[in-house]
């Protein structure tokens, strides 16, 4: 998982608090049971000496989801100058839960399923399409390619010279409109690193927009018959669960392959975080341990991560601060520009349950 959208977190200074709050409404009380829920919340992190700005600022983000009658999880972390990222998830929270501490506590978030994938959607016709460009964040933006030539779209019947000519200016027409949604969808596709680009509409159609894909963007294109509603969205959601699992599969086989032959990956608390220390980790491998009590030390640094304050202290960090250790690992990865593969089910047998794959050999 790409992490960048984390680095804001870690441009504002601590400490943070940071809520999974339950948003889901099945019942008539729904907005009672989240305002009660909210507030055993916010009690436990005043009690731990949150901020009463972190709060209230929480206490604004709530109050407006709710008023908007938003459904499913929210996530959000604010530091006593307000809300610095808040997330909304289809599904709700596995658990409820708020941490106040230097960091925020973003495992939970990047547990809560397969990286998200950015992906097109592309309803064509004759005349053009209709392109859906749906990012990491879920966010929706459509654009529409309409027709370089609008005449002539349909093939006239029967057999004179002016029919035949008709006919071949109507494929010539086809051809070109394809073409344009084809060099749309290729820029788009690329732009936005799309995992995958569902093609749907005419037909006649999709072929011809099939014909004029680049190799690379035509390689991540699944077809769908439908054009439309829920048969259509249905298909959508497959074929993104679909590219969403063999991401992360390709990503544990990956660490397998380095670890094995590769030489490139290496396992354990001890050995990751000598690694991070060196700006060393491409990818962080992590099993999702909710009750775990590790912690690290970090300081200023991005790379500033150790096992103890005197391994800090050693480097000439006076005040190295202690947090989860996944908290810090988070910092650092995001940081750095490296990536993390949370698994939640079985997977490689990892030493202190984590790993790396390496961007050179030590």
């Amino acid at each position: 998982m790409d992490l960048s959208f984390l680095r804001p977190l870690y441009e504002r200074p601590g400490p943070y608090v940071s809520i999974y709050l339950d948003m889901t409404r099945t019942a008539e009380d729904s907005s009672k049971l989240i305002e009660l829920r909210w507030r055993a919340l916010r009690e436990k992190a005043a009690a731990d000496g949150a901020p009463r700005e972190a709060l209230a600022a929480l206490d604004d983000l709530v109050r407006g989801h709710d008023e908007r009658r938003t459904s499913g999880g929210l996530t959000a972390f604010a530091t006593d100058a307000g809300v610095v990222l808040s997330d909304v998830r289809d599904a709700p929270p596995v658990a409820e839960q708020v941490h106040y501490g230097p960091l925020p506590h973003v495992m939970p978030l990047l547990a809560g399923g397969p990286e998200p994938l950015p992906y097109l959607v592309v309803v064509a016709d004759r005349q053009g399409a209709e392109i859906t460009r749906v990012g990491r964040d879920r966010t929706r933006r459509t654009t529409e390619v309409r027709p370089e030539n609008e005449f002539p779209i349909r093939k006239p019947h029967g057999g004179d010279l002016n029919q035949s000519r008709m006919q071949r200016a109507a494929e010539d027409t086809w051809r070109a409109n394809a073409k344009a949604v084809a060099r749309t969808v290729d820029e788009q596709a690329t732009r936005e690193k799309a995992a995958v680009i569902v093609l749907a509409g005419d037909p006649q159609a999709r072929s011809a927009v099939l014909d004029e894909l680049s190799k690379p963007v035509l390689a991540r294109t699944v077809e769908s018959r439908h054009a439309e509603g829920a048969p259509l969205a249905e298909e959508v959601e497959r074929a993104v669960e679909l590219a969403e699992t063999e991401n992360l599969t390709g990503r544990v086989e990956r660490f397998e392959r380095e670890r094995g032959e590769g030489g490139r990956a290496v396992t354990g608390l001890t050995a990751v975080t000598e690694a991070l220390r060196r700006a060393q980790v491409d990818t962080l491998v992590i099993e999702d341990h909710p009750e775990s009590t590790d912690r690290l030390w970090f300081g200023p640094a991005p790379t500033d991560v150790a096992a103890s304050a005197a391994d800090l202290r050693a480097v000439n960090i006076a005040e190295p601060e202690q947090d989860r250790a996944d908290a810090v690992l988070a910092r650092a990865l995001a940081q750095t520009g490296a990536e993390i593969v949370v698994l939640s089910e079985e997977g490689p047998p990892l030493e202190h349950g984590i790993g790396a794959v390496l961007r050179f050999a030590a």
